[in-house]
């Protein structure tokens, strides 16, 4: 049982019981046959408890279970192993992205930004190849956010978009901003920025473009070179109000350093 890196072959994916102990989890092998040798590489998720948080093993030699090198766990939350091109080799594909919890409640809207990784041995880690494998796990994700978000501003679009102002937990309950937040993660380009823009200009504040605009350059969905042209706090400043809400003011003008402004926003959620 393991995983040939192999153009020809094909990896499956599928339930095995019992397999190194642990009572259910899902492997990737090559076959589905417990008595041939392993080889070369796979990938075990032990699926067991209550929790969304999963160990992934990954199991590496030639020979017999006792034989092989076991590298891990490794811990993800809410992880699935799948062979996305059919090239005998596991990714491992795990739903993150910010938002949920910052500007909403997570059953409001459940932030699925999927993001693919391989194992690498000289590391002995996991590394991000979102850019080679996870296309069209986006282009997916972002079709059925913009369904979501088409229906949710048909049904009610001023409770959609009402902002109960200020920052962090004060501006919580803005299904809005976590959803187009989650569609800037989804398309972290300028196509991404002008279609956002095209969507929503005047219906967020400039505040709520520095706390996105911060987070997408902090957590590297942007490129550093995309970060230092701003492309969200330095467009359209004519047409973005600074506040929607009528509370405190932040006395800043719009040619301020959005880093400034997002020290201050940090602040007042302590």
């Amino acid at each position: 049982m393991g995983v040939v890196i192999n153009p020809n072959s094909y990896a499956l994916v599928g339930n095995q019981d019992g397999l190194h102990g642990f009572g259910s989890g899902i492997v990737c092998h090559k076959e589905n046959n417990r008595d041939i040798p392993f080889e070369d590489i796979y990938m075990f998720m032990w699926t067991g408890g209550n929790s969304n948080y999963h160990h992934v093993y990954v199991y590496e030699g030639h020979g017999r279970e006792r034989d092989l090198r076991v590298h891990g766990p490794f811990g993800f939350y809410g992880p699935e192993i799948k062979d996305i091109d059919n090239d005998g080799k596991c990714e491992l594909i795990v739903y993150q992205g910010f938002g949920e919890y910052r500007w909403d409640c997570g059953a409001c809207w459940r932030v699925e930004v999927p993001f693919v990784y391989h194992y690498n041995p000289k590391r002995n880690d996991f590394i991000d190849v979102t850019k080679q494998y996870g296309t069209e796990l986006r282009k997916k994700r972002t079709k059925k956010v913009l369904e979501l978000i088409d229906k949710r501003e048909k049904e009610d679009s001023k409770s959609f978009y009402n902002d109960l102002g200020g920052a962090g937990q004060r501006s919580w309950f803005n299904s809005g901003k976590t959803a187009w937040g989650e569609y800037l993660q989804l398309n972290p380009n300028q196509e991404g920025v002008d279609y956002f823009f095209e969507r929503t200009l005047g219906k967020f504040d400039y505040e709520y473009l520095v706390e996105i605009e911060f987070l997408m350059c902090e957590r590297s969905y942007w490129d550093y070179d995309f970060c230092e042209n701003r492309p969200l706090t330095s467009a359209h400043k004519d047409k973005v109000p600074m506040r929607l809400d009528y509370g405190d003011k932040l006395n800043f003008p719009f040619d301020a350093d959005p880093r400034k402004i997002s020290k201050s926003l940090e602040g007042l959620k302590n």
